[in-house]
């Protein structure tokens, strides 16, 4: 097969729906594009429902973000690779560029409307004739309610996603909605769709309390009426979701958007087969985290790994059945969370934070800390006990260890734990002090 050249390279074509191997029974309909498909949404719920005023409703985190990828690629992440992690962001980066591009530059035709013909199934997808795509896709609506909230009367969940062909990664998390009127899941999807858009263009500078009117924003694009809020106890388990949906695992293109001297991506993952682990608490001197909601208190679920030998594709929802071609090169699942921390104040400053991890309703968990100075090495410091966060990283300026080895603690019950930094100095492979912290848990 002849190589595909860059000029070559299109997005959302009717004739490359074939591209979309992972999704359904790859017999696809091209129904239109979600500009002209999402006006006919708004105009039926105006006919349905008119101009009356929607009481807001909640929306959370039903599926923190995971990895399905192969064994090799999992290796990598597991074991600290970072040449081959390098490479995989670039080729990922690579193949999703022009979907993000097309979000950015062409909303009205940057997701594509289709219907599954063995299943019926409706979703949005935007895709590259090289094989990759995203997709949203919610897969209920139904009648439901929220003793937090009586204006709830309808619930459902909607899921998005991205798959990278040439790295085999495919990246799954899920949101659940609390609606006051009945939507298709169809317009759900496209809701979920028009969100992902207004944030890639906003970036990852957002601040959190712009979240609840994207999601308004996507729901009004959309056709959904819905008013959306965050709670105080789930925005800082929302945050790193939507980098997420930004960054995916690390990828440079979405990066443009910092205005900055130091950015810190963390990324803690789970490969213990027992536990979830939590992220419980966190500070930061002269730092913030996108949204800048600055919580200290984060309480993120990372679930456990599925072990080896698991049906992956039971355990986890995929829009209708997966074909023979992903079903077969896809094998490990990890969930993970990313934390990503920018310096405040640029001139002639670094920054430094620290986080603790631990089980549920348990003292077993670890404390974490790590600075970026202005000019000095970057270093960082673990013990396997919870601490207060600002009493550990007061600790921790007396115990650095400035090197990119690894740093292995075992906690109270035996698990292993280890955290690794990329580069000392010079920031990452484009010279935009960018660095890489990976913390393994269980592994």
């Amino acid at each position: 097969m002849a190589t595909i050249k860059q000029e070559e390279i299109r997005v959302n074509h009717p004739d490359d729906l074939h591209v979309l191997k992972g999704l359904g029974s790859g017999q696809f309909k091209f129904m239109g594009y979600i500009g002209e498909m999402s006006e006919k949404a708004r105009q039926l719920n105006q006919e349905m429902n008119g101009a009356t005023q929607t009481p807001a409703t909640p929306i959370s985190i039903s599926q923190p973000p995971q990895l399905i990828t192969t064994k090799n690629v999992a290796a990598a992440f597991k074991n600290n690779d970072w040449n081959t992690i390098y490479k995989l962001q670039a080729q990922a980066d690579k193949d999703l560029s022009p979907i993000y591009k097309k979000f950015e530059d062409d909303p009205s035709k940057s997701w594509v409307m289709v219907r599954d013909e063995a299943t019926g199934m409706k979703y949005h997808v935007s895709y590259v004739n090289t094989g990759s795509y995203a997709w949203t896709f919610s897969s209920y609506v139904d009648y439901g309610s929220d003793p937090e909230n009586s204006h709830v009367k309808f619930t459902c969940s909607c899921q998005y996603g991205t798959y990278s062909k040439n790295t085999n990664i495919m990246g799954i998390h899920r949101y659940f909605l609390g609606l006051v009127k009945f939507a298709s899941e169809l317009t759900v999807s496209g809701f979920l769709a028009h969100f992902v858009n207004r944030l890639l263009r906003k970036g990852i500078n957002f601040l959190s309390k712009d979240l609840g009117s994207l999601l308004t924003d996507a729901a009004a694009d959309a056709g959904l009426d819905a008013l959306f809020t965050i709670g105080t106890y789930v925005m800082p388990i929302f945050v790193p979701c939507a980098v997420f949906v930004i960054i995916f695992i690390g990828i440079s293109y979405l990066w443009k958007w910092l205005n900055k001297r130091f950015t810190i991506y963390i990324n803690i993952n789970n490969w213990d087969k027992d536990n979830d682990w939590y992220i419980r608490n966190q500070t930061f001197s002269n730092a913030f985290n996108p949204g800048k909601d600055n919580a200290k208190s984060l309480q993120i679920k990372i679930p456990k790994v599925l072990p080896p030998g698991s049906k992956v594709w039971e355990k986890f929802w995929v829009p209708s059945d997966i074909s023979s071609n992903l079903m077969h090169t896809l094998d490990t699942v990890v969930s993970y969370a990313s934390l990503v921390y920018e310096n405040d104040h640029h001139f002639a400053q670094g920054l430094s934070m620290a986080l603790t991890v631990s089980l549920e309703k348990t003292n077993i968990g670890m404390s974490f800390a790590f600075q970026c100075p202005w000019s000095a090495k970057n270093a960082q410091y673990m013990e396997g006990t919870i601490q207060d966060p600002d009493q550990f990283l007061s600790k921790a300026r007396s115990h650095w260890i400035e090197s990119t080895a690894t740093n292995k603690i075992t906690l109270g019950n035996g698990t292993n734990v280890e955290a690794t930094i990329d580069k000392l100095k010079g920031g990452d492979p484009n010279g935009e002090d960018t660095y890489c912290v990976t913390i393994n848990i269980g592994k």
